[in-house]
Formats: structure tokens, sequence, C-alpha cells
């Protein structure tokens, strides 16, 4: 293509020949003069030398003009100029006649020269002005035409070849302009684009190929110039060979084709070739292929289905039942499970349907997936999403078919955007959560209900007061029975739990006997019920008294024949009463009242219990604030040895002194301490008084037994979180002997959680302190928990003491007692001891210490101090011991 320019180029342009032409025609002109002068011998006259003035410069700028063409531009008027000064030249020429000039042909070359370089009309003007004077000046007689006309026509038609010429000349040269026009921009476009083009012979021969086939393919231009079309890959190559051949064949005029051609450096490249055929075009009269580079589009969209089939795998090993919709709500994808929820159907048949169509589709074929009125229901809630933009989350279904299982459902819906954030359908999941649902509700069940005997609870109970007060339904209909079983406890220890839990169950068939729908049986303990009767005090009353005859009648396991019996409160909705928990609070009350009592009997919560109630609520209060006000105070009981009536140690025990109820005994105020928890900071802080003032005793009366001082635990203490790491902070702060400390657990709430109090026992060990069993003889020990307990002491309690000397039962107790101790190595404390008649049998029974009025009563602080202070030999004077 470059080299066809390179020759319209070298044709020239008018101007190109004017400059020879010109340069030609003065050079001629004054060879001629110079001939006619010097040869020919003809003088030159003045005209001669002014016509040579006159040729001589414009020879010399016609020279320069031909030699340096870029240096002398030439302007219409310059050349209009140069051309009036030929023409003068020649005219002073043809009026000299000393110098015989044959004139007619230079006008005739001036005709020829000059408009090539003037403009279209001045030409045929000049031409028309050369031909007239050029003819009549070499006219020998201007008169006759038929001398001049011939040289005036031959002037005008060289001049006519002039214009003509100079207009070929010039269209010639604009459409050599235009095509190198075209040829940068076509090599603009070709260095630019990212394609990579291709022009070859008839025979596939690259003849022309773009500079970005180098960064394509690796081969400069001209290398693919000199060679074939680039090598195809094996796979491909029929494929190409087949397409190539139509298309040289003009079977099609382009042919598109996916390539794998080999880079220069050996590796594929995957190319999308157009190929274009374009014989019929003179200009390329060949092939013009386009290919574009499309390795990473491939690995793009390779990658794309790969993450379209592993989608497709998430979606379709995913249990739940996933599907999307357009805005018109017809189904555009699903997933396996959804795909079998609707009868097997394929992904292809869902599309473009909706879940109407799809439910209609499959009861035609038999198979009923629900009723349509269910169908509608799901496509408006799906509309709804796509409508509002809102999702749908949460959602439960239960599908409960004819004649298959319940099964629920938990939907979410949530709308689907495009790019402008506009909604453009939903996407729905729907998970099986039947299994979950059951579990859920087994949950609320267990919650409300008791594991062992199905009844309702403590929770299910209050609920159903709290929903009969907010009715507003009368307040005389309706009663609790709060039943306890007396010392069932011992049903547990004595035949085992397995054998205690089928008495619970017959318990519990009997009074649901007695008390159907609508009333209420619950349980609430191990061996508390609390039964909700929709009936006046009176009937309830009434009621009870069976209830109390049901259970006392014998139960057997296992031809074990166990006795049951029964302490019943029962409390009736009062008006002024807002809260369940109060109604409940009243039957218990008037529940511990019958065990008071004597147990096994009916007591009806009254005024007076109501007062007293009243007033454990309000101590309760009033305890919350003792410690702080300084209200409690600590007294020390001395224990003495049996032996001699040496003073051993104390047992510390505690008063409140409170300004609103006067001095409370602890069997009053310790029970509401266990209640509300608040024995636990008090105990702590008894504690930590006692490990001080014992440390202080030591240090002011050393001796060689250490004093040791009794310190009452509670079990919500001893079952505390933090209890044991606050005992050894105390421990540490003090810095009292532990040793000297002894810890003291009542019996029964050493057995009510055995196992747990053996360990909790075992740390407290581990610090060094003593630790006694305290009121022994009144619980239900297991001699093999007892064993297990790693106490150092046993009490035994006052109960027993009381009676030594005129019981023979109490005596072997106590001896009982004191055997046991022996036989597992502890020591033994006598609680309780009022009479010299009691301390002399105790000390015969073989009983180390005791405690009781006998000796002293409780001491404050100070007046113990000065019993240790006054008795240097730290013994009581008791002259009866002697």
């Amino acid at each position: 293509m470059k080299a066809k320019l390179g020759r319209i180029g070298a044709i020239g342009t008018g101007l190109d020949i004017f400059r020879a032409a010109s340069l030609f025609l003065y050079v001629s002109l004054l060879f001629q003069i110079a001939v006619v002068v010097l040869i020919g011998g003809h003088p030159p006259g003045r005209p001669v030398w002014i016509a040579l003035c006159v040729l001589a410069p414009l020879t010399v700028s016609a020279l320069m003009r031909y030699l340096r063409p870029k240096l002398l531009l030439m302007s219409p008027r310059h050349i209009l100029l140069e051309l009036l000064a030929t023409c003068g030249a020649l005219g002073l020429l043809s009026l000299q006649s000393e110098v015989p000039l044959q004139d007619l042909p230079w006008w005739i070359a001036l005709a020829g020269v000059f408009p090539l370089v003037l403009e279209a009309r001045l030409s045929m003007v000049s031409v028309l002005v050369l031909a007239s004077v050029g003819s009549l000046a070499s006219a020998t007689n201007p008169v006759q035409p038929e001398l001049w006309l011939p040289g005036f026509f031959v002037t005008v038609f060289v001049g006519l070849l002039s214009v003509w010429l100079s207009n070929a000349l010039a269209t010639n040269v604009a459409h050599l302009e235009q095509a190198l026009l075209n040829e940068r921009r076509f090599n603009v476009i070709a260095r630019a684009a990212r394609h990579v083009f291709l022009i070859t012979s008839k025979r596939f021969e690259v003849q022309f190929a773009n500079p970005v086939i180098a960064d394509v393919l690796g081969y400069t231009p001209r290398e693919m110039e000199q060679g074939r079309m680039p090598e195809i890959h094996p796979e491909d190559l029929a494929e190409r060979n087949r397409k190539l051949r139509l298309l040289r064949r003009g079977r099609i005029n382009s042919a598109r084709m996916m390539l794998r051609v080999r880079h220069k450096d050996g590796h594929w490249v995957w190319m999308e070739v157009r190929g274009y055929n374009m014989l019929q075009d003179p200009a390329i009269n060949g092939m013009v292929f386009s290919m574009e580079d499309v390795s990473a589009r491939i690995e793009a969209e390779h990658k794309l289905q790969q993450e379209h089939e592993l989608l497709r795998a998430v979606l379709d090993l995913n249990p739940a039942m996933i599907y999307a919709k357009d805005r018109d709500g017809r189904f555009t994808i699903s997933n396996a499970s959804f795909q079998k929820g609707v009868g097997n159907l394929s992904d292809a048949q869902l599309k473009g349907r909706t879940v109407k169509d799809v439910f209609e589709a499959q009861k035609r074929k038999g198979r009923d997936l629900g009723p349509l009125e269910m169908a509608q229901r799901f496509h408006n809630q799906d509309m709804q999403v796509i409508r509002t933009g809102v999702p749908i989350e949460n959602l439960e279904v239960r599908d409960a078919a004819d004649g298959a299982a319940e099964r629920w459902y938990r939907t979410f819906k949530y709308p689907l955007r495009d790019a402008t954030g506009a909604t453009s359908g939903m996407l729905g999941i729907t998970r099986d959560v039947t299994e979950s649902k059951e579990y859920e509700m087994r949950l609320e069940h267990l919650a409300l209900h008791d594991p062992l005997t199905g009844l309702p609870n403590r929770r299910y109970l209050l609920k159903l007061i709290a929903d009969h007060i907010a009715a507003g339904e009368p307040d005389e209909k309706l009663t609790v029975l709060y039943c306890d079983l007396d010392s069932f406890k011992n049903v547990n220890d004595i035949h085992g739990h397995d054998v205690g839990d089928r008495c619970l169950l017959e318990i519990t068939r009997r009074v649901a006997e007695l008390f159907p729908p609508p009333d209420v049986v619950s349980r609430f303990g191990s061996d508390e019920f609390a039964i909700l009767v929709y009936a006046p005090l009176e009937e309830a009353r009434r009621r009870a008294d069976d209830l109390l005859q049901r259970i006392e009648q014998p139960i057997v396991v296992e031809d074990i024949e166990v006795r049951i019996h029964a302490s019943i409160g029962i409390a009736g909705l009062l008006p002024e009463q807002r809260s369940p928990s109060e109604l409940i609070r009243d039957a218990d009350a008037a529940m511990y009242q019958a065990k008071d009592r004597g147990r096994n009997r009916i007591e009806v919560f009254d005024a007076a219990l109501q007062r007293s109630a009243t007033r454990r609520a309000q101590m309760d209060v009033a305890l919350r604030f003792a410690l702080e006000r300084h209200e409690l105070a600590l007294v020390y009981q001395p224990q003495v040895s049996l032996a001699d009536g040496t003073l051993t140690g104390f047992e510390l025990l505690m008063r409140w002194n409170s300004p609103q109820y006067g001095q409370i005994s602890p069997d009053d105020f310790i029970p509401i301490a266990e209640n509300s928890g608040m024995v636990v900071p008090i105990g702590m802080w008894a504690l930590e008084q006692a490990c001080m003032q014992l440390k202080a005793w030591h240090q002011a009366y050393p001796r060689e037994t250490p004093l040791h001082l009794g310190v009452n635990v509670s079990m919500r203490q001893l079952m505390h979180a933090s209890f044991l790491q606050e005992v050894a902070q105390i421990l540490q702060r003090t810095g009292v002997d532990p040793a000297c400390i002894e810890l003291e657990l009542t019996e029964t709430s050493a057995m009510a959680n055995p196992t747990q109090t053996i360990e909790n026992l075992a740390m407290l060990k581990s610090l060094g302190l003593r630790l006694a069993l305290d009121d022994f003889g009144t619980g239900y020990s297991s001699l093999a928990y007892l064993q297990r307990l790693p106490i150092d002491v046993l009490k035994i309690d006052r109960a027993f003491v009381r009676g030594l000397g005129r019981d023979r039962n109490d005596v072997e107790i106590v001896q009982l007692i004191l055997t046991l101790a022996r036989m597992l190595g502890l020591d033994t404390v006598a609680e309780g001891i009022e009479s010299r008649q009691q301390m002399l049998a105790l000390r015969n029974l073989g009983c180390r210490l005791g405690q009781g009025f006998y000796f002293s009563t409780a001491l404050s602080a100070a007046d113990a101090e000065a019993l240790l202070r006054e008795n240097s030999r730290y013994r009581v004077l008791l002259a009866e011991m002697a």
C-alpha cells in the first residue's frame, strides 16, 4: 500500500512541473538570444538588453526555485507578476527587428507553462490573452485572420492542455493526500486497537500485520509478513480449515472462530478470530482477519462456570429448600431440596412458572402438594417482598396434610436488587424445622412440667394464676392446696430412689384422680405438690381431707409396703392479692404451720397466720439492714471438759437486738436469713469476728492446748460459690490457727446433698479447719455417707441429753452415738446439759466435752474474757464436779 502511494506521489504536482518548465523556458530563451546575437552576428539593441535584464533575474529565480523549492514560496500574485514580466520581455524582443526571433513558439510555451500554477479562471484569461498577443505579434499582417488564427488556436489549445493538466494534477494530489491521510488513520487505529489485524493473500500469506501482534503473540509485524499465518492448535485445525475454505470460495462473507494460537514463546493463546473475504476489493484483493486475545475471558468464563457449578452443588447439597423468583413471581432458580418438595420437578421445569402453576400441574398428575389456597398464600407473600422490598424472616408454617405426619417449616424471604437498587426479584429459603420444633416443644414442655411425673411445675402454675388474675375472674373461686409429703426423704434413704420415684408416681395418680381438669395438679419440688382448685375455700378444704386419706393408704412397690403422710396448707385468692407468688406464699405458710403443729394435717391460711407471715416478711426486710446498723451481736457459750471441768473453748452464737422487734432468738431470724440468702454475708461477718476474737485470746492467754471456737455454718453458706475462697482469705487476714476453728454443720443440712457436702467439707478440711456435725441424732444420716464425711466432732443433740437419768431409751441412743464416734475416731460434745445428773451420765458414758446452762449461759466477749482472766487455771468453778 505504501509503494502504491509512493508511485502516485512521484507524478508530482503542477507546481513541481512549473518549477522545471519555467527554468527550462528561461534558459532556452536566453540560449536562443545568445545564438542569434553571437552566431548570427546580429548586434543587440536597447530592447534586447532590457529583455535580458528582465530574463536574467527570472532565470536565477527559477533556478533557485527549482533547487530550493521549500525556501522560495510562490503566491499567485508573484506568479502573475512573473508572467507579466516574461510577456514584457517577449514583447521587447518582438519589437527588436535587428535580432530575428521566432516569438510565437515562446508565446505558446508561456500559455503551456503558467496555467499550471494559476487559478482556473485566471488561467483561462491568461491563455486567451497570451494567444491573442502572441498570434498578433507574430503575424506579418494582423489584418488577415488566416495568418494569425492558426497561431491563436494553437496557443489556446496548448494553454487548455496546461489548464486541464493542472486540474488533473490537483485532483491527483487531493486523492493522494486523502490516501495518505487514510493510511495514517489506519496505522493509528491499527496501533491503538487491542485487536490483531492481518491482511493476507488468497493463499493466506500474511501481507500486513499491525503492531499489536507483538503484544499478543510475540511476533513483530515484519516476522508475520515474511511467513504464513500463526500455528493453530491441532484440535482447532479442522474447524479452522473448514471455515477458511468456505470463506475463500465466497460461500460465506465472514467467519467467526475460537482458536488456540501458539505464542512465539510456545504457549497457547485463546483468540476470537473474525475473517472477511475482501478478494473483490482491488485495494485489498485478499482476506482480512481481526483477532482478539480472549484468554482472560475464556479463563473468567471457565472460572465462572466452575463457580456456577460450585454454587449449584452448594445449593443442591443444602438441605434447605431454596428458590428465587423474578419480579413477576416466576421461578428463576431452585435447588434439589426445593425440586424434591414440589414433586421432583427439575430446575428447567420450574423456570418461568409460578407456584400456583406448579401446584395445579402436579395436581393434574395426581400429586397433591396441598390446597391451592396455600399456594396462593405463598405467592402473595413472595409478591409482597418484591413489591415492598421488605424481607419476611422466621415465618413458621405448619403443614398438616391429610394422611401425612405434621411438618413444621421456617421460611425466610429476601428481596433481590439490581445494580440500581431496584427490586428485581426475591430469594426464598425454607427449612424443615420439624425436629427442632418438636425439640423446642419438648423443651417448653420440660420447662413447664416435671420430668418424673409429667405434672405442670411452678412456672406453669404461676402463669395460670397470673392469667386468672389478669382475666378478672372471681377471687373466691380460686384456691391453692400446698401439699408436702412428711419425711419422704426417709423413703429414699431406706428403700432407694427408684422406690421413692415409684411412690411419687402413685401419689401423682391418686392426686390427679381427686382433682381432674379444670383443676391443675403441679409438682413444686421433690416431695411438694401444689394444686390449683377452681372452687371456694370450703369445698377445697373438704377435698383436701379426701386427699389426706388417699395419700395415707399404703403403697406397695416390689413387695415393699410404704406408708406416707402429708401436711397440706390451703389458701384462697384474696381481693387484694395481685401476684401469683403471694397466693403460693400463703398456702406454703399454712403448710409449714401444719408441720409445726404435728404434721399429717391440714391448715388453712387465716388472719393470724397472715399476721405471722407479714411479720416474717417485715423481719426479712429489717434483717437486710441489721448488719450494717450493728444490730447483730455475738456471744460465746463455754465448752467444758466433763472429766475435770477445764474450759476448752466456746461455741459462737448470735443475737439480734432489733429496735423494732426487740431481742430476737436465732431460732426465729436464722430461718429468715436462710430463705433470703442473708445468711451468707452474716455468716462471713460472724466468722471473721470470731477469728479475730480467738486470735486476741490466744495472744492474751496462751496455753498448752489452745482454746478452740465453734462457728455454725449453714448449708446455703457451704454451697455458695465463693465460700471456700472467702474462708481462706479470712484465715489469712486474721492469722488465727485454722486448727482452733471448728465449723459446725447440722446433720440434716449435711444429708440434704451428701455428695456435694463431702466435696465441700474436704476442701475446708484442706485449709486445716476442724469440722463438726451438729445436732447429731435428729437427722437421717446414712452410715456410709457418715463414714465418708471428713468431720472431727459429733455433737449430741439436746433432745437426747434431756432424758438422761430418767429415760432408758435416751441413754441407749447416747451410748450408741458415743460408740459410733469411737469407731469413727471422732471427738464428742454434748449439747444442752442443764443438770448435774445429765453431766454425770454423760461423763460415765464416755462423752468428753459438754456445754449448756449447767456450766454457763452464753457470754458476751467481755464476760468470756473475764472468765479467762479470773480463773488462772482456766477451769470452771464447779464444786459439784468433785
